[in-house]
């Protein structure tokens, strides 16, 4: 700055001045656009968060139907062996009965 004269600092200083209104304006306009995208971020954060929180009730939920069903199907083979060892039970003391009632001659009750 030396040997300028006086209009010339005068210039200079309004550039100055207008690059630091364009800086300022252009650090406003940066600081609403963060500020936007932080609260986007936290929108997304608290989606993402019901997201698993929903996800972690319905897992739990299909466990308890699965575990249900499990304890259901163990009933019923359960119950299926029940009535295989009966109905064998019968086969067994039915093919006893028929061939009682054989009378070993041949001729019948």
């Amino acid at each position: 700055t030396e040997g300028l004269s006086r209009d010339e600092l005068v210039l200079e200083l309004n550039e100055l001045m207008e690059q630091k209104a364009e800086t300022l304006e252009e650090l406003h306009k940066e600081r609403k656009l963060l500020q936007l995208q932080e609260a986007q971020c936290e929108d997304l954060r608290l989606e993402v968060e019901e997201v698993r929180t929903r996800g972690q009730r319905v897992e739990a939920e299909l466990r308890r139907r699965i575990a249900s069903h499990e304890r259901e199907l163990d009933h019923r083979a359960d119950k299926l062996r029940k009535l295989e060892a009966q109905l064998k039970r019968l086969l067994s003391g039915q093919g006893r009965s028929v061939r009682a009632s054989v009378d070993p001659r041949g001729t019948g009750v």
